[in-house]
C-alpha cells in the first residue's frame, strides 16, 4: 500500500514530534509523509499520549507552551481513531500478544495493520520485529 494512502501510527513516533531531542531526520521524513496520509491509531493511544505528554509536563521535560506547540502539531494531522475495533477482540490481541511476544499495547498495534493491511509507523524495536514477521509493511528505515 502506498504510504500517501494511510498507515497506522505507534506513539512512539507521534512523540518524536513531540519532543525536540527525539526528532531526527526519520522522525522527520514521517512527519512530511503523514501531511497527505490518513493516520490510524487504536482507541487507546489518545490515552498513552495524554500519559506520557503530561509526566512531561510534571517532569519539566516539557513546559506548557512547547505542551500546546505539540498538541497543535498532533491535532493538525487529522489521526482518526480505529473505534470500529471496539470492544476488542481479546482473543485476538492475546493470540498476537504470544504469538509476537509483545505488550497488549503494542498488539493492538500490530493487530490494527494486519486487520487494515495499512503499513505500521513505529520506532520500537520489539514492534519492528513483530510486524517484520507478520510481513506488515514498516513506514520507519532504521534498522534494528
Amino acid at each position: 500500500m502506498s504510504f500517501s494512502k494511510g498507515f497506522v501510527l505507534d506513539s512512539s513516533v507521534a512523540l518524536s514530534w513531540c519532543f525536540a531531542d527525539e526528532e531526527n531526520p526519520e522522525s522527520l521524513r514521517i512527519l512530511k509523509l503523514s501531511v497527505d496520509a490518513v493516520l490510524l491509531v487504536p482507541v487507546f493511544w489518545h490515552v498513552e499520549m495524554a500519559n506520557i505528554l503530561g509526566l512531561a509536563l510534571k517532569t519539566n521535560r516539557m513546559t506548557r507552551t512547547q505542551l500546546t506547540t505539540a498538541l497543535s502539531r498532533i491535532d493538525a494531522l487529522g489521526i482518526a481513531t480505529a473505534s470500529e475495533l471496539i470492544p476488542l477482540q481479546s482473543q485476538r490481541i492475546l493470540n498476537v500478544m504470544a504469538d509476537y511476544d509483545l505488550t497488549a499495547y503494542d498488539a493492538c498495534y500490530l493487530d490494527l495493520s494486519l486487520a487494515t493491511e495499512l503499513p505500521l509507523a513505529t520506532f520500537d524495536k520489539k514492534l519492528t520485529v513483530a510486524a517484520r514477521r507478520a510481513n506488515v509493511e514498516l513506514i520507519a528505515t532504521q534498522k534494528f
